[in-house]
């Protein structure tokens, strides 16, 4: 259980840095007991299961390293992580290639927190971008299909490289998603390869 946190003056730490909001959501988030209880964490490996029993007739699924992902700097807010790599079977007739889909799904313990760490990753997003929710943007210099749903207590992050996009695939892939992972208030975020960036589902 998280002790209660006094802030004053007095405290060690307190300074310049502390003025920096962006510090003090990080700092917060680094007190705050992040992992997700051992129920949450096995009910979003049940859900991740339950993505790939959906399309195996499909692809294939293997792990990944999470370290190739660019997802700008979400990995600083210390979530646990769930990654799965699903690669179509056969080779697409629209790109010649097999797609990828990289699934990443990083939990937090409660609400408030995967809240702070929605509004610091906007912050500091995709390739040094910055986003505001509900609002068009372009993000520059992407390389890849991303979709993301922002949950309660979990973000998830679905990254395809744009060469490989087959966009038949890709649309059947996503109402699986959505069939999963979709909750009553999730807010959803897609940005296409030019880098367009829409806001749909609930507000976020």
């Amino acid at each position: 259980m998280m002790g209660i946190f006094v802030w004053h003056k007095s405290f060690p730490f307190f300074g310049k840095k502390f003025q920096n909001l962006e510090f003090l959501s990080l700092f917060l988030l680094s007190i705050m007991n992040s992992a997700p209880s051992f129920a949450q964490h096995e009910e979003l490996r049940q859900l991740a299961n339950a993505l790939y029993s959906a399309v195996s007739d499909t692809y294939d699924r293997k792990l990944y390293n999470l370290a190739t992902r660019d997802h700008g700097k979400i990995r600083q807010t210390n979530p646990e992580t769930i990654e799965m790599l699903l690669t179509t079977l056969s080779k697409s007739d629209e790109t010649g290639r097999k797609m990828r889909a990289y699934i990443t799904l990083y939990a937090y313990s409660d609400r408030d927190e995967c809240r702070l760490a929605s509004d610091f990753w906007l912050k500091h997003f995709i390739k040094g971008n910055s986003m505001k929710p509900n609002k068009k943007t372009t993000v520059k210099n992407t390389e890849h299909h991303y979709f993301v749903l922002f949950n309660a207590e979990y973000i998830l992050i679905v990254d395809i490289p744009c060469f490989e996009l087959d966009q038949q695939a890709w649309k059947s892939l996503k109402k699986n998603v959505l069939k999963i992972f979709e909750e009553p208030l999730t807010s959803a975020l897609e940005i296409n390869c030019k880098g367009e960036a829409v806001w749909s589902l609930s507000a976020y």
